[in-house]
């Protein structure tokens, strides 16, 4: 064989060897690129199952805990409106009651005590309408009209008034203001 033959038939095992390398080597890497492809995405999933989801969960669970808390400071700040009101209603209660016992020892000579009497009833009107706590029928504002009716006999003038006007400044149902008027004319025929 010659020379050339031999380089010629070298030359191709060379080829022949080197082509069948690359094809290995193109081969290897696509595994490789499989394999990285497959930790990627078990990475992601690792990633969203035991990181990201436990804090979605703690983030959900802390915005769930501060609408709760802002709830209860809701509820403890009307709560401590209600009693406040409450507790200037007593007051003027208990003003109204003086007024009334100096009346009775003045006697005629304390016509100024009967419009004090009559100014503080408007102003305890006033007060005890300002919120439901004050109110003389537990639960007032979320009773229906049906409910409500019956309770409306065994109230004075003064309390048909506070429900009146809680019920104007609120859900003003006018078949409810109708009944208190009816209650409030029954009163005044008397």
């Amino acid at each position: 064989m010659e020379l050339n033959e031999r380089v010629a038939e070298t030359r191709q095992k060379l080829s022949d060897r080197g082509n069948e390398i690359i094809e290995t080597l193109q081969s290897k890497g696509q595994n490789l690129k499989e394999q990285a492809e497959d930790l990627k995405a078990r990475g992601e999933e690792l990633l969203e199952t035991r990181v990201q989801t436990p804090v979605k969960e703690a983030a959900t669970a802390v915005e769930t805990r501060t609408e709760e808390l802002k709830q209860q400071a809701t509820d403890a700040l009307d709560t401590g409106r209600g009693r406040m009101v409450v507790m200037e209603a007593r007051t003027l209660e208990q003003a109204r009651e003086l007024l009334g016992r100096a009346g009775a020892i003045l006697g005629d000579r304390a016509t100024f005590v009967g419009k004090a009497e009559a100014a503080l009833t408007d102003a305890l009107v006033q007060i005890r309408a300002q919120h439901e706590m004050a109110l003389p029928i537990e639960s007032f504002g979320e009773l229906s009209i049906k409910k409500v009716q019956p309770f409306l006999a065994d109230l004075d003038a003064e309390d048909l008034r506070v429900l009146r006007t809680f019920e104007v400044d609120n859900k003003n149902r006018v078949t409810l203001l109708k009944a208190i008027d009816k209650a409030l004319d029954g009163l005044m025929a008397n």
